[in-house]
């Protein structure tokens, strides 16, 4: 009898070793023997073990539920027989077999089965198992998104094995605390643990356990944005998992990196390591490992993909054929495995696929196929992308938005008489998602609204997060930015609820952008309060976008954080303080030029406002070639634009009665200030507070290291020219620190634009030369086109135009017909909301319109004789203008005194309508930054006015 149990003892450690490194057949076939040489003896603990193998093995193979099954009628054998620490065995693994399930019930059963084990290994005062409980349940509690529960379960079985010098179990608990600060968004802390848990691993030899960690690291530098940094410890995972034979982890590790290949845009790279890696598995017969690298290779095929213009060249054809061959035999494998999660991630992967080669029925039957294991995985987000995909495939079709519309109004009927409020809010986001892609904003906007009320009601708030970011949106289109204003606001708070600090960091930079947008449309004045109030509102908005951003070490976010800190304060008047975060953005954005160059630009523009021209010159002149090198030829215009502004700034021009005027002027220094500055940075270098300001610092503990370290502080603290390295030798004192300062930063000349009253007589004719048709002339032309849209002649002026048969399609119509007859006025798309009738239009353009005067007729009063008369005809001359303007934008439904950065005119498009004005307008060269110095029709007509002139 003990050579027998010493057989079964022997099998069993081979079985364990053998599921260790995914040869589970060789796990099932040893664990089975040990179980019934275990049998034979009696040694029931023995047959828990076994037990324990043979369930996680069958769970590999992705029979689920067969393990499940067979723990349970064992689990039933032991406690009739009271054997109760071979029950608790039974109720870990349960646990840990239902864990990896998908089903949020099946996840909360774990928990609760870790828990009684646990109390039952407690009693039996097992320590080992005791702390493995305590790995299940903290692990299910991550799963179920309970994460500060989780926290407490890992932190209680760390201490266990660390007393039981369990090294490999305490690498395990220290992994799972770093997936808890990562699941949190603390990722420096999540690397830091997980990195201490590699060491225990390779204290304890256990490779496998280490490849799995220095995969998670991986992707949590994924999340962070070091792209380069994933890349390293996604191959170092890969590197040991091949060295360590364990192809389910080798092929893990190959997806992350496939991840990592795709997101730096070399797919192509690795294309061929996952073909290789799917035969190789299929040979071994590795079925788990087999339908992971299938994945990776759907999705770096997909990536690698050049999709022309037309899908009927063969080549195209090819690569789609291969691309979605791939994804089926994924599907199959992963329906083998019993992972219905991911089978329905590659169904929707193929109904994207599909859509993008207008393959129309295929991806409809995919989306389908996916909204079905949706429903029965009860999976809310994959139900609400299945959804989504299903109603693309329809609105693709020629005349199939209504049946998009169709399907998402029956399913939501569907929801609604099943009580489903959770099904019912996923269908009104997925419509607001459709009405938006038919440009319905009102439609958009109640959709949205009703999904974040039913969020609401059923205290989803990651629902309600996403209706609120689509209302968002919509007023972003508009330019509604009070209304966007609010929508972010209502966002925030439940990101802040939700612990999303990454949501959060975007949120508050979309929030920023939306109070910039109310300062640039306003009329208000720069200088006043009410202006640098709303100022600081969006500058407070991009500072907290950027603390967040650090906090999560997001390099992307800070970046563009920053870019945003830098616009607000450039808007209110902080040109320092721009640069300053602009120069932050570009430093940290090194290695990625597009990004960089923006920045770049950002800063350039600063230091013209500041009168640094050498500085902008560099700053642009950087900009420029890192265009070049990527190719963004919209950027390259932009940077040309940026250092035209520099080599050939603007004059005084006189638009509208008022005068743009640039003065120098030398800025003032404040010797007080600047001293007190030094004498904060030395302080606190130096760690003294009553330093005598003549004291030399190297009597007062300076060393040679902490003269650097001073040097770098006052730095960043005092910008200006670059300090010399022998700074505290040249100037050993507070007082001579001081000085040097005060001399570096004093007789700079600064450029200042002032916007005065033109007080000439010309000018004051020139504020006067706009002008219009009387009230009664625009009531007849308003009436008349209403008419000629409505089918109606006899209509009362004050009567709703709803109510007189205008349709939401025919309201278009009128719109884009009275901004052709009445040029010149700004209408909304809300038209027929904000003005119903025929008096409340006429009303409209009555307020936007003034007198007129011929320019050829005005005379200098001043000079007592004629001007110099234009040969053109200032009407004439803004029809011709607008229809150049129309020809580039590619639309012609915008107010001649509209903003055309906001209808569509590029910085690219820019120098393409500079160009064509020049060929149509013989005169003067125009300057590069034309569209930015005369932003609307009307104003560029002024300025071509002016120029015929010269």
């Amino acid at each position: 009898m003990g050579q027998l149990t010493q057989e079964a003892r022997l099998r069993f450690r081979n079985a364990r070793r053998d599921l260790k490194y995914d040869r589970i057949n060789a796990a099932l076939d040893e664990a089975t023997q040990a179980y019934a040489s275990f049998q034979l003896s009696g040694d029931l603990d023995g047959m828990a073990e076994c037990v324990r193998i043979v369930s996680h093995a069958l769970g590999r193979q992705g029979l689920r539920k067969q393990a499940v099954q067979m723990a349970t009628e064992e689990l039933e054998k032991f406690r009739e027989k009271n054997q109760k620490r071979a029950e608790a065995l039974m109720l870990v693994t349960l646990a840990e077999i239902k864990l990896n399930a998908n089903q949020k019930e099946s996840r909360e059963e774990a928990c609760h089965l870790a828990n009684q084990a646990r109390l039952a290994f407690t009693n039996l005062k097992d320590r080992k198992m005791e702390g493995e409980s305590c790995l299940a349940s903290g692990n299910a509690l991550l799963k179920c998104g309970a994460f500060d529960f989780a926290l407490e379960a890992f932190q209680q079985a760390r201490p266990i094995f660390k007393s039981l010098q369990q090294v490999s179990l305490e690498g395990r608990a220290l992994h799972g605390l770093a997936c808890c600060h990562a699941a949190g968004g603390l990722y420096t802390r999540a690397v830091e643990q997980a990195k201490e848990a590699c060491k225990c691993f390779e204290t304890s030899q256990s490779s496998i356990f280490q490849t799995a960690v220095l995969e998670a690291i991986s992707s949590w530098y994924v999340e962070c944005g070091e792209l380069q940094l994933a890349r390293s410890f996604a191959e170092q995972s890969l590197a040991m998992a091949q060295e360590a034979s364990s192809p389910r982890r080798e092929a893990s590790a190959l997806r992350s990196l496939v991840k990592v290949y795709i997101l730096q845009g070399d797919a192509n790279s690795v294309l061929g390591n996952c073909l290789d890696a799917v035969s190789r598995y299929r040979d071994m017969n590795a079925r788990e490992a087999e339908s992971i690298a299938l994945a990776a290779l759907v999705e770096c095929s997909i990536a690698s993909q050049v999709r022309p213009r037309s899908f009927l060249i063969p080549h195209c054809q090819g690569s789609l054929d291969r691309s979605l061959q791939a994804a089926t035999d994924a599907c199959i494998a992963f329906r083998e495995m019993g992972d219905a999660h991911q089978e329905m991630h590659m169904c929707c992967t193929m109904a994207r696929l599909c859509l993008e080669h207008q393959q129309l029925d295929q991806a409809e039957s995919h989306a389908r196929t996916a909204l079905q294991l949706a429903r029965g995985l009860d999976d809310r987000l994959g139900h609400g992308e299945a959804l989504g995909l299903l109603a693309q495939a329809f609105m693709t079709k020629d005349d199939g938005s209504e049946k998009a519309l169709v399907l998402l109004k029956k399913e939501q009927v569907v929801c609604q008489d099943a009580k489903d409020q959770l099904g019912e809010a996923l269908c009104s986001l997925s419509l607001a998602h459709v009405y938006m892609e038919l440009s319905k904003p009102k439609e958009v906007l109640a959709s949205a609204d009703a999904a974040s009320r039913l969020f609401r009601s059923i205290g989803d708030k990651m629902g309600e997060l996403s209706a609120l970011q689509i209302t968002a949106d919509v007023h972003a289109r508009a330019m509604r930015y009070a209304e966007m204003s609010s929508a972010l606001e209502k966002a925030l708070t439940l990101a802040e609820a939700l612990g999303d600090v990454v949501t959060e960091a975007s949120l508050n930079i979309s929030l920023a952008q939306a109070q910039m947008g109310l300062l640039e449309v306003s009329s208000m004045q720069p200088k006043s309060d009410t202006f640098q109030m709303q100022g600081a509102l969006a500058a407070k908005a991009a500072k907290r976008a950027v603390a967040l951003a650090r906090r999560q070490q997001r390099s992307d976010l800070i970046i563009s954080a920053l870019c945003a800190l830098s616009q607000t304060q450039f808007l209110v008047g902080e040109k320092q303080a721009a640069r300053s975060a602009a120069k932050a953005a570009a430093s940290l954005a090194k290695g990625q030029p597009l990004t960089e160059a923006t920045a770049l630009v950002l800063a350039a523009n600063s230091c013209i406002a500041m009168g640094k021209t050498d500085a902008a010159k560099e700053a642009a002149s950087n900009a420029l070639y890192l265009f070049e090198e990527v190719k963004d030829y919209v950027g390259q215009d932009l940077a040309k634009a940026t250092l035209d502004a520099i080599d050939n700034p603007v004059s005084a021009v006189s638009i509208s009665g008022k005068m743009r005027l640039v003065r120098k002027r030398k800025t003032s220094v404040n010797a007080e200030a600047l001293r007190q500055k030094v004498r904060n940075v030395v302080s606190e270098i130096v760690g003294m507070d009553a330093l005598m300001d003549d004291t030399p610092l190297m009597q007062s503990g300076l060393t040679s290291q902490s003269a650097v370290l001073l040097r770098n502080a006052l730095s960043n603290e005092i910008p200006g020219p670059s300090l010399p390295f022998t700074l505290m030798f040249d100037y050993p004192s507070i007082t001579d620190l001081s000085a040097f300062f005060v001399e570096s930063a004093g007789g700079e000349e600064e450029e200042v634009e002032e916007w005065v009253e033109d007080t000439s007589a010309a000018g004051a004719r020139k504020a006067q030369a706009r002008s219009g048709p009387s009230p009664d002339e625009l009531r007849k032309q308003v009436r008349d086109v209403v008419a000629e849209i409505v089918g109606m002649d006899d209509l009362v002026d004050d009567t709703p135009l709803m109510q007189a048969g205008l349709t939401s399609q025919s309201a278009v119509l009128l719109r884009n017909s009275l901004s052709k007859e009445l040029p010149g006025a700004s209408l909304p798309f809300t038209m027929m909301f904000d003005y119903p009738s025929i008096n409340a239009l006429t009303e409209f353009f009555v307020a936007r319109s003034g007198p007129q005067v011929d320019m050829d007729m005005i005379e200098d009063e001043d000079e007592g004789a004629p001007m110099m008369r234009s040969s053109l005809d200032p009407q004439v001359t803004q029809r011709q203008v607008r229809q150049i303007v129309e020809d580039i934008v590619g639309m012609d439904d915008f107010a001649d005194d509209a903003a055309l950065m906001q209808h569509g005119i590029t910085s690219h498009n820019a120098v393409l309508l500079r160009d064509a004005l020049s060929k149509e307008f013989q005169g003067p060269n125009m300057p590069h930054t034309l569209i930015f110095d005369y932003p609307s029709v009307l104003d560029l007509t002024e300025y071509i006015m002016v120029r015929a002139q010269k």
